[in-house]
């Protein structure tokens, strides 16, 4: 449940990483979590200020629990993946593409990353039962909704 007070410490730190303050942003959003671990707005914007301050780990743990807390969270599922695929992880990338894809409403940025996914991977993401892709062999928007 969001409080007044992790609102206003969220848009604090939101602000702060706004203006590059990316430490004081992290520490921010930190504080948000301290008393709200599963807020998954400060979870978010802790990995990505996390990423910023060059604390990778971090910054995939926090966009997980955020995903894990809302399965189909699209800034913490495009950021992780983005992170992944800079940090030339673009394998990862592909595996939690492929995890969570399902999970995500459909968009031309989720066909997009899929299409770039598996390009890069020289592979393509297993078509769950009941998904079918489009004639070119990638996702279009059957692709997110069961036959």
């Amino acid at each position: 449940m969001l409080t007044n007070s992790s609102t206003q410490d969220i848009l604090k730190g939101e602000a702060q990483f706004t203006a590059g303050d990316y430490r004081a942003a992290l520490e921010t959003f930190e504080h948000v979590l301290e008393n709200e671990p599963d807020n998954v707005d400060a979870l978010n914007d802790a990995g990505l200020a996390a990423a910023e301050v060059g604390e990778t780990i971090k910054a995939v743990e926090c966009f997980e629990k955020a995903l894990q807390l809302e399965a189909g969270n699209q800034a913490a599922f495009f950021n992780l993946i983005d992170l992944l695929v800079h940090h030339d992880a673009s394998d990862l990338a592909l595996e939690v593409f492929a995890e969570h894809f399902q999970s995500m409403q459909y968009s031309d940025e989720l066909r997009e990353y899929a299409n770039v996914l598996m390009a890069a991977n020289d592979t393509e993401i297993p078509s769950p039962a009941g998904i079918e892709k489009t004639p070119a062999g990638d996702f279009g928007a059957s692709a997110f909704t069961e036959k």
